[in-house]
């Protein structure tokens, strides 16, 4: 899910649906309402894609994800964009492996859609470390001399005001152990950050920049390779990581899709997988008391 600026809609693609049955759809967001919007070609049904929004071109960018098969999941490499009225399929040549789900975020600062990692199941899992730009034409491999490690399922957010791009956490394998990660880097170069504080480890959870307030905010995903469901919102001002504590707050939840509405200065949060099933609630926050 992503926030277009220009038409002040929050834009939200696919999923994995009831009975885990992926989706193709397009839905906006409006403050009030959710309006389905058709158009005369659209990616395919897919879940674990990655999404941001091009504030300069005015696109919302969708790259890769995964369907699923009786044969097992199809990854995908495909790079569509999305401008309020259809959907249009852009040349891959060259660009990131097919996977799912990387951390994807716009970096205002130098027209650049980031995108960072993600997985390929099989035998045996890969999991990615690069780093994919992509400028509106084409995708190029950004090099750098330290990175973080290889993961899927990290969130990342752009702040806006630092030019900075921000990742925490995801799930990664060493051998056959698998870590659920609760570091912190940003990219201009990647550098990673040492908070005195920092959230548990986790994976699965919503990321978004509150413009707002110069924040970036986290919410819920799920702790530990069982995927224990999480609640939890924090706020990362460039140095520090703090918990906050809403009067109300989503239910535990991960897999949930978050942007950050400009034009009404709230962060949209819908869905996700809870305790027990999919959910298909819609929640916004904006600031609370220290």
């Amino acid at each position: 899910m992503v926030y277009d600026s220009a038409r002040a809609r929050t834009v939200l693609f696919g999923g994995s649906g009831a009975s885990n049955a992926d989706l193709a759809d397009t839905w906006e967001w409006d403050g009030s309402t959710w309006t389905q919007s058709v158009s005369s070609t659209t990616p395919s049904a897919r879940s674990g894609h990655m999404m941001a929004y091009d504030s300069d071109r005015n696109r919302t960018v969708l790259f890769g994800g995964a369907v699923y098969l009786p044969s097992g999941y199809l990854m995908l490499g495909d790079t569509w964009e999305w401008d309020g009225v259809d959907w249009v399929e852009r040349p891959t040549s060259g660009g990131p492996k097919p996977r799912w789900p990387g951390a994807l975020a716009y970096d205002a600062a130098r027209s650049r859609t980031v995108l960072f990692g993600g997985v390929t199941p099989g035998s045996p899992t890969t999991l990615f470390a690069d780093t994919g730009e992509w400028d509106g034409s084409s995708w190029s491999l950004a090099t750098a001399a330290v990175s973080p490690a290889p993961r899927g399922a990290a969130a990342m957010a752009h702040d806006g005001a630092r030019g900075r791009t921000v990742l925490f956490g995801g799930l990664s394998t060493s051998g056959s152990m698998s870590t659920v990660l609760s570091d912190t880097w940003e990219w201009k170069s990647w550098t990673q950050e040492w908070p005195q504080a920092s959230p548990p480890g986790r994976q699965y959870h919503g990321l978004a920049y509150d413009s707002a307030r110069g924040l970036t905010v986290l919410f819920g995903g799920c702790a530990g390779v069982q995927c224990t469901r999480l609640n939890d919102t924090w706020e990362w001002d460039g140095t520090s990581w703090l918990q906050r504590a809403p009067a109300t707050s989503p239910p535990a939840r991960a897999i949930t899709a978050t942007a950050f509405d400009t034009t009404r200065e709230r962060l949209v949060l819908f869905g996700g997988s809870g305790l027990t099933d999919r959910l298909g609630d819609t929640w916004e926050y904006g600031a609370c008391p220290p």
